[in-house]
């Protein structure tokens, strides 16, 4: 009777905080939020089902949330390197299923309390992935099947939430039907009588913990798959406190003994929805923990007032005075109700009272995260990933202080991907709204310097002078400004050296003023090569890629050993080059107009100038 009515009340609990959650903010029954409830909470929830594993036999787990941080680390590192699916997956299980062993060691044959031993173990394994690290977040483009168990989707239904309930079936199915369950009760109800009775109790507590972290790494690979990176500092911080408030919410007796996996479950989505009301309602992260303390509170109380009310009307209390049974077992209600009432009330008050005087305090803007995120994409020059993460902010967020930033983060990942016309048509649709303010003047200024660099890059004669001229005007001092000079004079000296289709290579850029007559032609590039003392060696000339898809090529002679593109240029790779030599390239062109030619002569993409003098001599035949 009295178990039954404690799942009921935490399954209140949740319905009134569903109830709340849609009061308070219209878009959290949005499907779009759901799902992302769902998708999170299933987070909190798989290290919840192996805390709420440890707790029923006893112990507790603080360490979980190191071990979430340290499968990150070690799975982003693994990818980076670029070794297989199978290793990159299987090593940072490992690691968590050793640590593991450790925390079980330290308890069960060492006899180290389970709150000090976790304790301790908590520090040594986040600090293990800060040296592994470096103290550096390791950012990487998963494997598809990693990534997928973050953003994937079984029939609509995120994948973490069909893992998370797969979990909990089998954890359910192992509690409830084998041995090893009715064991880990057995222990957490009575160590010494269990010992008696035949169970092993220091491979039960071992099984226990292992387990535990087995499940922290599953959770560990879903959050720097989501993450994009491995946060050996910031991953799985204070993960341990929620899954142990989820677990309590879910009417397990800290001392062990007394606990069901779905109760697990409840307390988890309680912890996830009252986060997500909060991230809808822009409650600053500092006063959500705050806040969220007084809520869990709240619940706990609700969930101990099942088994009172079950009870009082069962009439089983020795003395007279009911006591709640779950989670606060053996506090007589007269002695406890009337203090914690008392801290609700002052929790309400301060929140209501800070709120009413500083409510900007209790404000975040909700794209900060998401922009994060992207941003580390782009810095890492992953480049599909942070276009497809400022679309979303654009998206989402229009009203948010990223918005502008979100823009021109798109224009900076079209042109990663080699979408040059893209980027630059980006770049001239974010001039015509950033002109006013001190932010808006500091990102206009960015855009001018992006959209300078991508006309450069183009080759594009007719525009570039347009922007060197905005930057001229407006950013005077500027870095950027002095770099488009540069390159503003030498299409000036280039422009004036041009002929109809032949150049001297006097300047730093080569101007060709392609005629129609020339198009479709052969079309002659020759650069001469000729070492000084010391061998250039395998060398490189790169043409920039602008200029290369303006013509067919036709063929290079001598042959190449290979070509790649790379920062905005074709690279053309020689074997040695101990003697003078000459490389002719024979192009056609595609089309009428002006053309700037670029050309670097490199060694393992080094500038070797020094080492050999170039000439160049451009002809039509």
């Amino acid at each position: 009777m009295t178990k039954r009515l404690s799942i009921n009340s935490n399954l209140v609990v949740l319905a009134v905080l569903l109830v709340v959650a849609g009061l308070a903010s219209p878009y959290f029954w949005t499907i779009e939020n759901i799902v992302n409830l769902i998708r999170v909470t299933s987070l909190i929830g798989v290290i919840a089902v192996g805390m709420n594993v440890v707790i029923i036999s006893g112990g507790i787990d603080l360490s979980v949330g190191s071990v979430v941080a340290l499968v990150g680390t070690l799975a982003a590192s693994l990818a980076t390197a670029g070794y297989p699916l199978g290793v990159v997956v299987l090593v940072p299980i490992a690691a968590a299923l050793a640590a593991g062993v450790v925390n079980g060691s330290l308890v069960a044959l060492l006899g180290f309390q389970p709150f000090v031993a976790t304790l301790v173990t908590m520090t040594v394994f986040r600090g293990s992935g800060l040296v592994y690290s470096a103290g550096q977040p390791i950012y990487a483009d998963y494997p598809a099947f990693i990534g997928f168990l973050a953003r994937g989707t079984f029939g609509g239904i995120p994948a973490p939430a069909v893992l998370f309930l797969a979990i909990v079936l089998v954890t359910w199915y192992v509690m409830r039907f084998r041995a090893i369950g009715r064991m880990i009760y057995m222990v957490g109800a009575n160590e010494k009588a269990a010992y008696y009775g035949g169970v092993l109790v220091w491979r039960v507590k071992l099984f226990t913990y292992v387990y535990c972290a087995a499940l922290a790494s599953i959770a560990g690979l879903i959050l720097t798959a989501r993450m994009g990176s491995g946060e050996p500092g910031q991953a799985g911080v204070l993960y341990e406190l929620d899954a142990i408030a989820a677990v309590v919410i879910g009417g397990t007796a800290l001392q062990g003994g007394r606990g069901s996996v779905w109760g697990a479950l409840v307390g988890a989505l309680v912890i996830g929805v009252v986060s997500n009301l909060f991230n809808l309602l822009g409650v600053a992260p500092e006063w959500q923990n705050v806040s969220k303390g007084a809520v869990i509170l709240a619940a706990v109380i609700m969930a101990g007032a099942g088994p009172f009310i079950g009870a009082i009307f069962a009439r089983r209390a020795s003395n007279g005075s009911p006591y709640v049974t779950t989670p606060l077992r053996g506090l007589p209600l007269r002695r406890w109700m009337a203090p914690l009432s008392l801290l609700l009330f002052l929790f309400a008050v301060m929140n209501g009272g800070a709120y009413l005087l500083a409510p900007a305090l209790f404000q975040a803007d909700q794209a900060r995260g998401p922009y994060t995120l992207a941003n580390n994409y782009e810095l890492t020059r992953v480049y599909s990933r942070s276009l497809e993460g400022y679309r979303q902010i654009v998206q989402q967020f229009p009203e948010s202080g990223y918005y502008d930033a979100a823009r021109i983060g798109i224009a900076n990942s079209l042109m990663g991907l080699g979408r040059r016309e893209e980027a630059i048509a980006q770049y001239q649709q974010l001039l015509t709204t950033l002109s006013a303010g001190e932010t808006l003047k500091a990102n206009r200024l960015a855009v001018l310097s992006k959209l300078a660099s991508a006309l450069e890059e183009a080759g594009d004669m007719a525009e570039f002078p347009n922007v060197y001229a905005l930057l001229a005007a407006e950013y005077p001092d500027s870095s950027a400004t002095a770099d488009a000079k540069r390159y503003a004079d030498t299409i000036a000296a280039a422009t004036a050296n041009a002929t109809d289709s032949q150049s001297a290579g006097g300047s730093d850029l080569i101007a060709i003023d392609i005629a129609p007559a020339v198009v479709g032609k052969p079309f002659t590039i020759s650069v001469r090569v000729d070492p000084k003392a010391v061998p250039a060696g395998t060398f490189s000339i790169a043409l920039n890629s602008s200029f290369v898809s303006a013509f067919d090529v036709v063929s290079v002679k001598p042959a190449t050993s290979g070509t790649s593109d790379y920062w905005g240029k074709r690279f053309f790779q020689f074997s040695m080059a101990a003697e003078p030599l000459g490389v002719v390239f024979t192009l056609k062109a595609k089309a009428a107009g002006k053309q700037l030619l670029d050309i670097d002569l490199e060694r393992s993409f080094t500038l070797i100038e020094l080492n050999t003098t170039m000439s160049v001599d451009v002809a039509g035949q």
